[in-house]
């Protein structure tokens, strides 16, 4: 579930996943209309309903409680800035930003 949680991050914010040095994305921006948000929203939202029905935590070594937690929380932070922030429809800077962070 991490791995293709983060090939669909790396590709929905490809400017970060460059930044990671994740170079499969290189000559892409992004998108970031109304719709493509809303596509993201469901998935994330779709991972964070499969997270605490498929994995029991307790059932977790140390180690994957703390990979647990790391996935849970980049779920609930994205989530948080694509529907209550909403940079991406509120802040022209955001535009920017991304283009400033891709041709660094």
């Amino acid at each position: 579930m991490a791995d293709q949680f983060l090939e669909e991050a790396w590709k929905a914010n490809p400017v970060k996943a460059t930044s990671l040095g994740i170079h499969k994305y290189d000559s892409e921006l992004g998108d970031f209309n109304e719709e493509a948000v809303y596509d993201r929203l469901g998935s994330l939202k779709g991972y964070g309903r499969r997270l605490k029905t498929q994995i029991e935590q307790a059932d977790l070594a140390a180690d994957e409680i703390i990979d647990y937690r790391l996935l849970k929380n980049g779920i609930d932070e994205e989530i948080l800035n694509l529907e209550v922030i909403r940079d991406w429809e509120r802040n022209p800077g955001f535009y920017l930003a991304k283009l400033h962070r891709a041709t660094s």
